[in-house]
């Protein structure tokens, strides 16, 4: 036998075996990492917004910092504002223009319910649809988000396109936060929407979004350290609006 077939043999016999252990195996760990106990299956706010994903992903992760120290980060999430908090050039190979804060922006505090959220420049923004400070912080785009929303390109590609994006802030005790991030998407019929999702969207979404998590672990944690160090600094008081 021929090099050459014995590639094509090896690829013929390697591809399905490849997908079937990303399916059985390496899929559902991504899908759900960093949760523990029911936290994948817990409802969580803005689930009600997709009822019926066509994928979920639940990712979370513990802060040793009260919630209320962990949320003015969060807020200031977006691009053009404090970034992504994920892989800068990785972002920027996008085109996201993004430059992730290392430091708390007061100005970029004050946000309200119904503010368009961008994550690229040149995509439809998200819009901010659930605002409980402290607690919660959901993002919502596509279909039926908000009026501005219905003349956006990605609309017009596919008008059954929804997106949410939920921060969830669970207080454990003094000095301790379960930080808990949920998205949820459906999306038109056909293979070139499932292919699309599932090899494409889906790995990138996890691999960006744990750089999120830790990220925002450490600029949370190292706040709260330089606190203890220099305990004239006056406290960061957050704008809620």
């Amino acid at each position: 036998m021929g090099v050459s077939k014995k590639i094509l043999l090896s690829a013929a016999i390697g591809a399905p075996l490849a997908a079937l252990a990303y399916a059985r195996w390496v899929r559902p760990w991504h899908l759900q990492w960093g949760v523990r106990g029911d936290e994948a299956q817990r409802y969580l706010p803005g689930d009600e917004l997709i009822p019926h994903p066509k994928m979920q992903s639940t990712h979370a992760i513990s802060i040793a910092a009260t919630p209320q120290l962990v949320w003015p980060w969060l807020v200031q999430m977006g691009q053009g504002r404090g970034g992504l908090y994920s892989y800068t050039w990785l972002e920027n190979l996008a085109g996201c223009q993004t430059r992730n804060a290392e430091e708390l922006t007061p100005e970029l505090q004050a946000i309200r319910v119904g503010d368009p959220v961008w994550l690229h420049p040149n995509a439809a923004p998200m819009f901010v649809k659930t605002l409980e400070p402290g607690e919660a912080l959901v993002y919502f785009g596509g279909r039926d988000a908000f009026p501005e929303t219905r003349d956006a390109d990605v609309i017009r590609k596919d008008p059954t396109f929804a997106s949410s994006w939920a921060f969830v802030l669970s207080d454990e005790g003094p000095e301790g936060t379960r930080l808990i991030v949920r998205n949820r998407t459906t999306y038109g019929p056909g293979l070139q929407h499932e292919l699309a999702c599932r090899l494409l969207l889906e790995p990138i979404h996890f691999v960006m979004e744990r750089k999120l998590l830790y990220t925002v672990r450490d600029l949370v944690e190292g706040r709260k350290r330089q606190q203890f160090a220099d305990p004239e600094e006056e406290d960061y008081e957050p704008m809620f609006v």
